[in-house]
């Protein structure tokens, strides 16, 4: 018979070793290594949920900031629509402050002349300040004597007792000069006694009294009218 061949034997068993201890460092290295292969693959997991929380709450947070956004958009607009009637009102109430403080700059005035004397006729004159003269002749009632104007002699009495009356709506600025003039007597007494009143929306003044003879007049009072609205009666 003929014997084996040893050394081919011997190199087998030496590779099978070889290879059974290799498969067993590894099976030992993976057995070591699996309880932290696990414990990353649960800590990724932990991560990515809690990533997946956050990524949520961020997201409610958006929507949050979104509706708190347009919340504010919507609160500005009111505002400006609320400042843009507020600016309107304003302008309104403005106008309204300067219409009334042109009112009150105007001045309404009336003069207001009477005799108790009979028969005799006591004439008011008064001169405007831009030397316009209102007198029974140039009354103005039909706006023909003095175009433009609004004062008018509205009273006129020719035979006593009697009441002659002068107004004006707006008063310019400046010097209004009040007459009386003895006119005609007619067969009534010699002199006559005249009293007057100057009616104002600021107020009345008394007007001085005066006796005049026939023919006779006189400069009675001065009526000062200011650019703001100011009477004087002097």
């Amino acid at each position: 018979m003929r014997r084996r061949n040893k050394e081919i034997n011997i190199f087998s068993m030496s590779a099978l070793d070889l290879f059974a201890s290799a498969m067993g460092v590894f099976i030992l290295i993976a057995v070591v290594a699996l309880p932290y292969y696990l414990k990353t693959d649960q800590s990724l997991m932990q991560q990515s949920r809690e990533l997946q929380q956050e990524n949520e709450e961020l997201r409610s947070s958006l929507e949050s900031l979104n509706e708190q956004l347009l919340a504010c958009r919507n609160n500005v607009k009111n505002q400006k629509t609320s400042l843009a009637n507020l600016q309107k009102e304003l302008a309104q109430t403005k106008n309204q402050q300067e219409k009334c403080e042109e009112q009150q700059k105007q001045v309404f005035i009336a003069v207001v002349m009477q005799w108790p004397e009979a028969m005799v006729d006591i004439d008011l004159h008064v001169f405007s300040p831009n030397g316009d003269e209102y007198f029974f002749n140039r009354h103005n009632r039909t706006g023909s004597d003095y175009p433009g104007s609004s004062a008018r002699l509205s009273r006129d009495t020719t035979r006593g007792p009697g009441v002659e009356v002068w107004e004006i709506p707006v008063a310019l600025p400046g010097v209004y000069k009040i007459y009386y003039d003895y006119y005609a007597q007619n067969g009534g007494q010699q002199r006559a006694n005249i009293t007057g009143m100057v009616y104002t929306n600021k107020g009345s003044h008394p007007l001085p009294d005066i006796s005049l003879l026939p023919r006779q007049n006189e400069l009675v009072a001065n009526i000062k009218i200011t650019q703001d609205g100011g009477v004087t009666v002097e």
